[in-house]
């Protein structure tokens, strides 16, 4: 059905076999179906309800993570859940400014979320899920108008990617907010 792209249908099924499993998986590739035929909003609303871990929203709009980091995403979903590698992204696609603005509208409430979930636990400042959560926050941000929130971001407690955020902030021209960076980093 999903080769087909009967997702409606899949769906259906799946929550008729009480497949929670099945049905995030149907989710995750109906979302990419929309995400790809311009459907923003209704996209990224199933890719979130799909993903078992935000690494993997993070690895499809591959845009907001370096080569770096989207391998120890990989790796880290490789040692997590048993798959990785196989995500595919959403690619060069081009996007008008208000799209990828409406984009991060949507993702960000669900990264902000699942940070708060994993500074809730506890979870040292080396953790990978959470280096990566802060610096796709990051990047979402600034496809945002300046509003100070990068500004406030950083000044607070934060584990962005250091050299990455680093260098985004200055090709940028976001000087205020490297200097933070540069505060909090030191």
């Amino acid at each position: 059905m999903i080769k087909e792209n009967l997702f409606e249908s899949a769906l259906f099924f799946a929550r008729e076999l009480n497949s929670e499993d099945q049905e995030c998986r149907i989710r995750y590739s109906y979302g990419k179906f929309l995400l790809r035929n311009g459907e923003i909003e209704d996209g990224m609303h199933n890719i979130s309800m799909g993903a078992k871990d935000p690494v993997e929203v993070l690895l499809f709009l591959d845009f907001l993570l370096p080569q770096s980091l989207k391998e120890e995403g990989r790796i880290l979903l490789r040692d997590k859940l048993g798959y990785g590698d196989e995500i595919d992204s959403l690619g060069v696609v081009k996007r008008s400014k208000e799209e990828l603005q409406n984009l991060a509208g949507i993702v960000l409430p669900y990264l902000w979320s699942y940070r708060s979930r994993l500074l809730s636990k506890n979870i040292k400042s080396a953790s990978i899920q959470t280096r990566l959560v802060d610096t796709g926050i990051l990047n979402l941000l600034m496809l945002l108008p300046d509003d100070g929130s990068i500004l406030r971001f950083l000044q607070s407690q934060n584990y962005v990617d250091y050299e990455t955020s680093k260098s985004s902030l200055h090709n940028s021209g976001r000087y205020k907010e490297l200097v933070a960076l540069y505060k909090v980093g030191t």
